[in-house]
């Protein structure tokens, strides 16, 4: 599965006065200001990654080369009742897919049924459906959905607070390697990553 941006969120997570008031930035200059706004799209981000979910409300395009596929292993058979699992989201636009002739379908939305409550997201056949057939080639099934927790000021505070602490540490260490009075000093890969475990999806999401 590869995950494509389709429509950015409008803002991000954190403004830049929460930063510049988190890092303590009285004054600033506009070349720190700039360097502030990088890094507040970098925290989210990274946020993003770790958690395997996205923050603000924004529209993806999930590309897949063809419908799930389960096998029974009691039969030793293919069967098609088989879910596509996405990162957790608020609903689906469209499901879309080329079919063995090449021609481009969508399908129906009482040909599927979608769980949003469910961390990863799920989308499986409706009752008594099986998935088309598609034509075999590259991301021949694209299943377009709304993700994130909705404006910024749904985003989790946690997550707003391991953003700052992220952000805080970039600003002040510009390097990876820090000179002090012990001599040199890496900075830890990881930023008070337990402060994530309340929104962290833990589970088989590739992409």
């Amino acid at each position: 599965m590869t995950i494509v941006v389709s429509t950015a969120a409008a803002t991000e997570p954190l403004t830049i006065a929460e930063a510049l008031s988190y890092c303590r930035i009285d004054s600033i200059n506009a070349p720190d200001e700039s360097l502030v706004v990088v890094l507040i799209a970098s925290a989210r981000a990274a946020a993003e990654q770790e958690l395997r979910r996205y923050l603000v409300t924004q529209t993806l395009d999930a590309y897949f080369d063809e419908f799930p596929r389960a096998k029974n292993e009691r039969l030793n058979e293919l069967v098609t009742r088989y879910e596509i699992i996405l990162p957790p989201l608020q609903s689906v636009t469209s499901i879309t897919y080329v079919d063995t002739d090449g021609a481009s379908q969508t399908l129906a939305t009482d040909q599927y049924t979608t769980d949003s409550k469910s961390q990863p997201a799920r989308i499986s056949p409706a009752y008594g459906v099986s998935w088309p057939s598609t034509r075999t080639q590259n991301n021949a099934v694209i299943v377009r959905f709304v993700g994130g927790y909705g404006a910024a000021s749904a985003v989790p505070q946690c997550i707003k607070n391991w953003m700052l602490l992220r952000i805080k540490t970039l600003y002040d260490n510009r390097e990876q390697i820090v000179v002090g009075t012990n001599g040199l000093v890496q900075i830890p890969p990881a930023f008070v990553d337990s402060l994530l475990d309340p929104e962290r999806v833990s589970s088989r999401i590739c992409g």
